[in-house]
């Protein structure tokens, strides 16, 4: 990422190296957030019948190394117009082209992942369109609560469930965008062994179940929740780490 905040016209140079056009470009991944780009001078796609992961002797396609808690199946780029990131799913039905150099994070849930890009131009190569965003996976709760961060027309949401425990890269969230004004709300959750911020997280249904909530915003920001869906026998508070503030989110539905 580069914030430029005066001069437009900055140049700089970015060293680099050549890269072979004649073979699969490997990168090697590290468990947790990576930051890639397309290496090639012309557009790749993203797409389960071209992109390979290999990991453990194993090599396939970002889908099915998604469900074996590999790597994700989904790259995030940033939309500078949006001041967002706009997913990918290597499995949607029209391929989306990563322009030459495109920067994106992808996922990683194990180190010693890899992941080979083909020496193939995309076609038509015309400038990557960002698709809409792609769902999460649609959980199977007994209910949940979902909460949202607002900060004037910017707003983010995740939801905290009860039901069957995954631990899987179906809902991790990326990292917030850096410098930006936009808020970021996450639940905090255990995938592949790492404490991970997830759009979905669900717990067994027990007398007493605790989620982690992370948030990002600034002051002036304002946080809501529903909780529609709550089974009336159980009473929900939400508190602040470190302090003793605690509130009734039967009683109240937002906070500042």
């Amino acid at each position: 990422f580069l914030v430029v905040e005066d001069d437009p016209s900055l140049a700089f140079t970015v060293p680099g190296r050549s890269v072979d056009a004649a073979a699969d470009h490997v990168i090697a991944l590290r468990a947790g957030w990576n930051l890639l780009a397309n290496p090639f001078a012309y557009s790749v796609d993203w797409s389960d019948a071209s992109v390979l992961v290999r990991y453990a002797g194993v090599q396939t396609n970002p889908t099915h190394a998604r469900l074996q808690g590999w790597v994700h199946d989904r790259i995030f780029w940033y939309d500078r117009d949006s001041d967002a990131y706009v997913p990918q799913a290597s499995g949607a039905a029209v391929p989306y082209a990563l322009s030459p150099g495109q920067g994106f994070w992808l996922y990683a849930g194990v180190d010693g992942a890899e992941l080979a890009i083909p020496p193939v131009e995309s076609f038509p190569s015309d400038p990557p369109v960002p698709p809409a965003a792609a769902p999460s996976l649609p959980p199977s709760d007994l209910w949940s609560v979902s909460l949202a961060v607002r900060t004037g027309d910017a707003e983010d949401a995740a939801t905290a469930g009860v039901g069957d425990v995954t631990d899987g890269l179906d809902h991790v969230a990326p990292p917030p965008v850096p410098a930006s004004g936009r808020p970021s709300i996450a639940m905090l959750a255990d995938v592949a062994g790492r404490l991970t911020r997830v759009r979905h997280s669900a717990v067994a249904q027990a007398d007493e179940m605790v989620w982690r909530v992370s948030v990002i915003a600034g002051a002036d920001a304002n946080i809501t929740w529903d909780t529609t869906r709550v089974p009336s026998d159980y009473g929900l508070f939400l508190e602040a780490d470190g302090t003793d503030t605690q509130i009734d989110m039967r009683r109240r539905s937002h906070a500042s």
